[in-house]
This record gives structure tokens, sequence and C-alpha cells, in this order.
């Protein structure tokens, strides 16, 4: 989570090399609606799930218990070479 509570998520990739066999490089990072919001706490909840089951690729909900007055909120990204927000 950011500094002031408005949370991210970190996308790393594995790169298995025979010179450096754990080496890991972010790839993506994700905020809520492409813009950071005060006290959201976006990313204090992560699950990875296979929501649309038509698709290879499998779904990261995010969540944000701050978002609007502490009502809540869960954002959905959709797998791919890079991650799309829902």
């Amino acid at each position: 989570m950011s500094q002031i509570g408005n949370g991210a998520v970190y996308i790393y990739e594995y790169e298995s090399l025979i010179a450096e066999p754990l080496l890991f490089h972010r790839k993506q990072t994700l905020v809520q609606n492409n813009t950071p919001e005060l006290n959201d706490g976006f990313g204090e909840s992560l699950a990875v799930a296979d929501t649309i089951q038509s698709t290879p690729q499998h779904e990261l909900l995010v969540g944000s218990p701050g978002e609007d007055g502490h009502a809540g909120a869960i954002s959905l990204f959709r797998g791919r070479a890079t991650v799309q927000a829902f």
C-alpha cells in the first residue's frame, strides 16, 4: 500500500535465467480507476479467480475497503499480456 492510503497493486514477472535464477521484474502497476484516491486502500485484499469461464485467462479481483466513504469496492482486472480493468 502507498504512503497515504491510496494503494496500488504491483504485478511482477518471473524470469528464469541461468546467471540469475530468481529474477523478478515489475511488469505493471495497477491503481483504481487509473487515479489513486486518498484512503481508498486499493489492494488491501486480492483474489485470483476464473470468473469468465470461456477465456483461458484468470482474473484478478482487487479490494478497496475505503472507496465511497468506506462502502468499499471490488475492481476486476482481466488477465492478458497486459492487465485490463473492467
